[in-house]
């Protein structure tokens, strides 16, 4: 039987706005996991006295599993502040 793996045609990347303090980004890694999601990439958006933005990409298998990656991100409270839609695959250019 055949899997349904993520791919990298359907990627996404979502702002988060969290605490900034030791185990938030260990929660949110957690979260994109068990929701079956591949992580691609962090990166700090942008670091201020309390709370750090991530840009945090990730690939899911369509827009369904999408959205559970991510209602799982809102249920850990890791704070969700923006998404990007993917690109379709093939698609050039800028976002």
């Amino acid at each position: 039987m055949s899997v349904n793996a993520p791919s990298a045609s359907y990627s996404l990347t979502v702002r988060l706005e969290i605490d900034n303090k030791p185990g938030m980004l260990g929660k949110i890694t957690s979260a994109i996991g068990k929701a079956g999601g591949d992580i691609g990439a962090i990166d700090v958006a942008s670091v201020g006295k309390s709370t750090i933005t991530h840009d945090l990409s990730f690939k899911a298998r369509d827009e369904s599993h999408d959205q559970r990656v991510v209602d799982n991100l809102k249920a850990a409270k890791c704070g969700v502040a923006r998404r990007k839609r993917p690109r379709p695959s093939g698609e050039v250019g800028s976002r």
